[in-house]
């Protein structure tokens, strides 16, 4: 439908349509341009605008370049017209209307009207009240990419770490020198294509990028059992985070209070909008056509890609094919691959057909990410989705709660804090003189009592000091505030010195476990992180960065080191030199490989008749550890611990021939094993019903002291 606009009539209702000021006074004060002296040739018009040398007629013109109306392309609301209908119509007295629409601007231009006494009609100021409003705004265009050889290269790349990461990684349980492999490759593909790019690294990248090859590395050392999600989530944060800093992706170019938004754009938003960058990325391999011979060698490297993308289409249909019909078909197949039946590619697709299938439609996502997320790093492309500055604006506008309201929740908490722990003085510091109260009558019970009053108290009194730090009305600056910051931290180191104090008396009695070991390294890293939050009262710092840091270099610590093993090697000696009463033969069922040295030292101390149950105890659980390092040797989840304990691991019992036994007998068990070890299995278990009924007997009794 044509708009048209009498003369002196302000415009249709239309959303983001500004009011149109009536007079000269309003229009000078809505627009700057229509502020100045009124110039010559003629007197002022009907409307409220002023006359300019123009086009006769009243039809006007947008300028040269000009914007659209409200902002350009971000205002407007309503869709544009189509050609036929933006096409202008004659108005009163035979004239074209000069409401026409302007494709160029996505807007409506709105003419002056006519002045009277013939004078000539002045052109609107863009933007002002003579512009009707842009009621089709264009898509946001896209960021400018320029893809280089490089990003073109990074798709096959990303491609390979994507099905190399569903295989060693997700496919092995995140076990095994696969995920050593696979941290390895991940970080030399990164580097490669940060140097093709020019790319200069922050010096605090190489801090995360030890914390990934370290916690990666691991994998090939020890099976991680007990700390399997939190190194897992080390592993995948440590990857995300150091390409966001090799990048120089975060917020202020450094780790600071922004870490979650940070985190969020890393791993969510950058990778995922910048997908849309593979097709020109692939479009930059292709060489330009200069002759002949260029054309010859394009045809011949798509002809090549085309045949190396047959070769595992055939791998994983021929032997199915040839297993649904053994006649003619499978014959014929038995005749072309006789040559090729011992090929270890034939023989792997044979197998594991349909798993390299799975693994590949699952690695597809895993490729898009890496590929979206690294492009969209290296050419900084919707990179700044979420901003700092208006970050930091949201959050300062959260600070409506007034200051006292805050130090009266925060003074009372700390009284309510102290008045408890002064009527528990007796059970709160009896560990620090080794005394176990009498109400517990068990050290277990007693030590976890503590630690789990303190991770409640702990999180109470941190989100008490960041709600405060958050809704404050001018944040922590006042000193009666710093005195309830530092009162609820030096409440809470208390109650974690004692907490430490009951697991230490807890430790001495019952021996160490992997779960022990792991509350003691938590419980320093609170008390770190509540002395940084002391420490920030006094100086300016980012706690957020030192938790973050901390935490990442503790829990790699962890990583490195053998914790099974360490936990397995302390109780042997202690249990050897006569200190620890008993062996938890469990603990080794559970750490898996890594403390069966350890265990088979005390295995071969107990004497057979007076230790014949714990013996047999321990006798099952090292032959559970075996049969799982015998079951992961040559796949991507073994590893060096497994390694050393099936040369470790010898039970007597199971492998010396029993005397009433024959020869025959036992050379048939030994082939079995050798081969399938189905009756291998049934032999050695029936030799384990003793040991196994004793095993689970006793572990259900001692379960309450672990």
């Amino acid at each position: 439908m044509n708009r048209q606009m009498p003369v002196g009539e302000s415009s249709p209702p239309c959303e983001n349509t500004p009011k149109m000021p009536n007079g000269p006074a309003e229009a000078a004060a809505a627009d700057p341009v229509m502020s100045g002296p009124a110039p010559v040739g003629g007197p002022a018009p009907a409307g409220g605008l002023a006359p300019a040398d123009g086009p006769a007629g009243g039809v006007s013109h947008a300028a040269a370049g000009s914007p659209a109306v409200n902002g350009g392309p971000e205002s407007g609301a309503c869709a544009p017209p189509s050609p036929a209908s933006a096409s202008p119509a004659p108005a009163m007295g035979g004239q074209p209307s000069p409401n026409a629409y302007a494709p160029e601007s996505g807007s409506y231009v709105m003419a002056s009207p006519a002045p009277p006494y013939g004078g000539a009609a002045a052109p609107p100021a863009p933007g002002g009240p003579g512009y009707w409003p842009a009621c089709a705004p264009p898509p946001r265009p896209a960021a400018p990419f320029s893809a280089t050889r490089a990003d073109g290269l990074l798709v096959p790349a990303a491609a390979l770490l994507g099905f190399l990461g569903v295989r060693l990684v997700l496919w092995s349980g995140f076990a095994g020198w696969g995920v050593a492999a696979f941290t390895g490759l991940f970080c030399a593909a990164v580097l490669v294509y940060a140097r093709a790019k020019k790319v200069r690294p922050a010096g605090y990248s190489w801090f995360w990028l030890g914390i990934l090859l370290l916690c990666g590395g691991s994998y090939a050392l020890w099976p991680a059992n007990l700390l399997g999600p939190a190194k897992g989530l080390l592993l995948c944060g440590a990857a995300v985070y150091w390409c966001g800093t090799l990048f120089g992706l975060p917020m202020l170019k450094k780790t600071s209070n922004l870490l979650p938004l940070d985190a969020v754009n890393m791993a969510f938003i950058i990778p995922f909008a910048n997908v849309d960058t593979m097709g020109k990325s692939l479009a930059a391999l292709r060489p330009a056509a200069r002759g002949e011979k260029r054309t010859r060698r394009r045809l011949m490297l798509s002809v090549l890609a085309g045949l190396g993308l047959c070769v595992p289409l055939l791998a994983i249909v021929l032997p199915q094919l040839a297993a649904a019909d053994s006649g003619n078909f499978g014959r014929l197949l038995d005749n072309l691959l006789i040559y090729f039946k011992d090929f270890w590619l034939w023989q792997l697709f044979q197998q594991e057909a349909v798993i390299i299938l799975a693994q590949l439609i699952l690695g597809l996502p895993l490729a898009l990410w890496i590929f979206g997320y690294l492009a969209g790093g290296a050419h900084k492309r919707r990179t700044a989705y979420i901003d700092a500055k208006k970050s930091r604006q949201g959050m300062e506008g959260l600070q409506l709660v007034p200051r006292v309201t805050v130090l009266l929740v925060l003074f009372v908490a700390a009284a309510v804090y102290l008045v408890f722990v002064a009527c528990q003085v007796p059970y709160f510091f009896s560990a620090f003189g080794g005394i176990r109260p009498e109400q517990y009558s068990l050290y277990s019970a007693y030590a976890r009592e503590g630690f789990f009053e303190l991770c409640r108290i702990a999180a109470i009194n941190l989100g008490l000091l960041g709600l405060a730090a958050l809704f404050c009305r001018g944040g922590g600056k006042a000193g009666l505030l710093k005195a309830a910051n530092l009162v609820l931290c030096v409440l809470t180191l208390l109650l974690i010195a004692t907490a430490f104090s009951k697991m230490g008396l807890y430790v001495a009695r019952q021996g160490l476990t992997p779960r022990r070991l792991m509350t003691c390294v938590f419980m320093v890293f609170l008390a770190g992180v509540f002395a940084a939050v002391m420490l920030r009262q006094f100086i300016r710092f980012s706690v957020v960065r030192v938790a973050a840091v901390g935490g990442a270099a503790l829990l790699c610590a962890l990583c490195v080191c053998n914790l099974d093993g360490m936990v397995a090697e302390g109780n042997a000696r202690r249990y050897r030199e006569g200190s620890l009463e008993g062996f938890d033969e469990m603990l080794i069922s559970l750490g898996g490989p890594a403390g069966a040295e350890a265990a088979m030292d005390v295995y071969r101390t107990l004497d057979g008749e007076a230790d014949y149950e714990q013996k047999l105890r321990l006798s099952y659980a090292l032959y559970l550890i075996r049969e799982r390092v015998e079951w992961s040797e040559g796949t991507s989840r073994d590893d060096w611990a497994s390694a050393r304990a099936r040369t470790a691991i010898f039970l007597p019992a199971l492998d010396r021939k029993p005397a009433d036994m024959t020869d025959a007998a036992w050379a048939a068990l030994q082939k079995s094993r050798e081969q399938d070890g189905a009756a291998w299995r049934e032999w050695a278990w029936r030799q384990m019903e003793e040991a196994e009924r004793l095993y689970v007997e006793y572990n259900s009794y001692a379960s309450g002291y672990r």
